[in-house]
């Protein structure tokens, strides 16, 4: 048996996994995103549109038909904004998945000479990756390696993977607000009509596009590692 474990991070597994990561991000905030920018316009193609069609409906009664055109250009954007949260709610959390699939081929990859069974759980990364905590030619503990895999933007990102998954009446959903993380917090919630007891999500979580962007820049973090940590066999019984 190795006296000693070794996870190895370089310039190569960035090169791999940082193109999948930008590209992901790229298709959600300048493809996607932007298609909701402009409720304003919508609304107001929604109201003309009902009015073009209302006077089969309501004759020469103009008032009662520019009021039901204004209820509908209304529930037209509510549906606008809430279609936009769906987006950036379940992108942010596709796009935690891929990093989940990245470090599990990787640290699969690194480990495979003595992992009876692949990871596939992130628990079982909580507990494996905090025993590296030595980097190749450095006696004194170097963490590095658990410092980025404990970012506070990526352990967000995890949580909010969680939310989107199983709604806002488990542990993650009060991680978040115990972390104050900005994604709950009632201001954001206050503004963000979309968010609340009755969201399309099922969940009372307001992501927004500088949340995505906080959360790829920690992943691309991640994958700038270098070097070789390592862990004593003896820390794995």
């Amino acid at each position: 048996m190795y006296d000693q474990l070794t996870i190895n991070f370089g310039q190569l597994d960035y090169e791999l996994f940082a193109p999948e990561i930008e590209s992901y991000c790229d298709i959600l905030l300048n493809r996607i995103d932007p298609i909701f920018e402009g409720v304003d316009a919508e609304q107001e193609r929604a109201a003309e549109a009902f009015m073009s069609a209302a006077e089969t409906w309501y004759g020469d009664d103009y008032q009662g038909a520019a009021e039901a055109a204004y209820e509908h250009a209304r529930d037209t954007a509510v549906q606008f904004m809430e279609m936009r949260a769906v987006f950036m709610a379940t992108g942010a959390s596709g796009l935690f998945h891929l990093f989940e699939k990245q470090i599990y081929r990787h640290i699969n990859s690194e480990l495979k000479r003595w992992l009876k069974a692949p990871i596939t759980k992130w628990q079982d990364l909580e507990k494996l990756i905090p025993k590296f905590d030595r980097k190749h030619g450095e006696p004194e503990p170097c963490i590095d390696l658990i410092n980025a895999f404990r970012d506070s933007d990526l352990q967000e990102l995890r949580l909010v993977a969680n939310v989107v998954k199983h709604g806002d009446d488990g542990p993650s959903y009060r991680q978040l607000v115990e972390n104050r993380a900005v994604v709950v917090s009632q201001d954001r919630l206050n503004d963000d009509w979309t968010a609340g007891e009755y969201s399309v999500l099922r969940a009372n979580v307001s992501v927004q596009t500088q949340d995505a962007k906080r959360y790829q820049a920690a992943l691309l973090r991640f994958w700038r590692l270098e070097g070789t940590f390592w862990a004593p066999r003896s820390a794995f019984p």
